[in-house]
């Protein structure tokens, strides 16, 4: 299957990874997977992998392999880690996991989320999580932040290009909205980047220079991506969907000029697979937004451009 990719993405990366619903993809009947675009070939498709309920693929830094995370009855939410091609795929959560959206560190360690209490209404419907670190085998298995009043909720988590910092979301209380905090790569300096009384911020990512920081939030009505300094400052609206239509998750270009995100219609997000949710471009300033055809999984896209090997 080969997609219309707008002129620009060609000349970005060698190629984007996303997860689809394979059904999608005209290939076969199954939940997420993920795909890689080969955008050098007009957005040819290959699938990487299949039999598991995958979401939420991470690029390493090197661009030579890929981390994501995988929904399976045998084993809970796990960590998977795999190389650029889909070779050499294993599991590195113990059996029966609760490990959730790894990212990894510019030296080659995964970040992630582990689960310490399951989501519920008394949580929000969110898991109670600690933000962890690990080897990229599994091994040596650290805490970075762990569930307190300052944070319950710990996601989504990325390091920044130097390794220096993890931008991640966080949220203080059960009844507050998620938002964007920070701390260093060994865990101490915990600090909120975004406060912003009633509205959510979430997804977190670093421009490819480190001094920028995508998001997503819902702080100017509907959901809507973001940019601000690394501090926190100035924080700039770069699109302005109106629901029913939303705009999240963004990732950047190698280059830092782009951005490619997830837009969603119905006002339903990623989590209802009826949604016409697809990945989008536009330059780094929100300007020149258009499609690239490409359609999301239930679970979410999590559209990334790879990394230069």
């Amino acid at each position: 299957m080969r997609l219309v990719i707008a002129t620009a993405a060609l000349l970005l990366s060698p190629s984007l990874s996303f997860a689809q619903n394979v059904s999608f993809a005209g290939l076969v009947n199954g939940s997420g997977s993920v795909f890689v675009a080969n955008l050098a070939a007009g957005g040819a498709l290959t699938q990487l992998t299949s039999g598991g309920n995958d979401a939420a693929p991470e690029w390493s830094f090197d661009g030579t392999k890929l981390t994501f995370q995988r929904n399976a009855p045998s084993m809970g939410y796990g960590v998977m880690v795999m190389n650029a091609d889909g070779s050499g795929l294993k599991g590195i959560s113990p059996a029966q996991g609760q490990d959730l959206l790894p990212s990894w560190t510019p030296g080659g360690q995964i970040v992630f989320s582990q689960v310490i209490q399951p989501p519920s209404a008394a949580t929000m419907n969110l898991p109670v999580t600690a933000l962890m670190i690990m080897n990229s085998d599994g091994t040596d298995r650290q805490p970075l932040v762990t569930p307190s009043a300052k944070s319950m909720f710990n996601l989504a988590a990325f390091v920044s290009p130097d390794g220096t910092k993890i931008a991640f979301e966080c949220g203080p209380a059960f009844s507050s909205p998620l938002q964007i905090c920070e701390i260093n790569s060994n865990g101490t300096g915990f600090k909120y980047l975004t406060e912003v009384q009633g509205a959510a911020s979430a997804d977190p990512h670093w421009s490819p220079d480190g001094t920028k920081i995508i998001f997503d939030s819902t702080r100017a009505g509907g959901v809507n991506e973001f940019s601000m300094n690394a501090d926190g400052s100035d924080v700039t609206q770069l699109t302005t969907f109106v629901e029913p239509l939303e705009g999240q998750d963004g990732g950047y270009s190698p280059d830092g000029t782009h951005i490619v995100f997830e837009w969603d219609n119905g006002g339903n997000q990623s989590s209802n697979p009826a949604a016409p949710a697809a990945v989008w471009i536009m330059n780094a300033n929100g300007t020149d937004q258009q499609t690239l055809g490409i359609p999301c999984a239930e679970n979410g896209c999590a559209p990334r451009f790879q990394r230069s090997p």
